[in-house]
């Protein structure tokens, strides 16, 4: 699917629907994830996030591959700024991803209830979005895509923070 096809449908939380959809527009939950054995984006060399970008496509291409999903791959190509507004607007990316200067990109779910960035401030940031009040349902999805992506990559994890 390219931005274009995704542009002539509306976005996943603008659909009636969800809990009290009245008064809350939609609901939105992001988690952060580091990989066990890179630095954070901002203190990693570009090779080093470069071979990050190629070993979390191939884990979250494999763990979610049920899903139909689109690939925008930004290690050579930065979006452009009709790009960025249009992910902006639709809620599926963040600042983090646009202001990278990492080998970034972004996965994102044909119907647009997840997205996925790489390589923005952290190393995966998950995205959901529904429409109306639905924090439950959202942290059941954010839970199972992350024990899917977790299946296949070693996250970092310190008990002391």
């Amino acid at each position: 699917m390219k931005l274009d096809e995704l542009a002539a449908q509306p976005s996943s939380w603008l659909r009636a629907g969800g809990a009290l959809n009245d008064v809350v527009v939609f609901s939105s939950a992001r988690l952060s994830r580091n990989v066990d054995g890179y630095g954070f984006v901002n203190r990693a060399a570009k090779f080093d996030l470069g071979k990050l970008l190629r070993e979390t496509r191939a884990a979250t291409a494999d763990a979610l591959a049920d899903y139909d999903a689109t690939f925008f791959d930004y290690s050579s190509v930065a979006p452009t700024h009709a790009e960025i507004s249009f992910m902006h607007e639709r809620r599926l990316i963040d600042s983090d991803l646009t202001s990278a200067s990492a080998p970034s990109a972004l996965l994102v779910e044909d119907s647009e209830a997840f997205s996925l960035m790489f390589n923005g401030q952290d190393h995966l940031r998950f995205l959901v979005n529904a429409p109306g009040l639905a924090a439950k349902e959202l942290w059941a999805r954010l839970d199972a895509l992350d024990n899917l992506v977790e299946s296949r990559l070693r996250y970092a994890f310190d008990d002391n923070y």
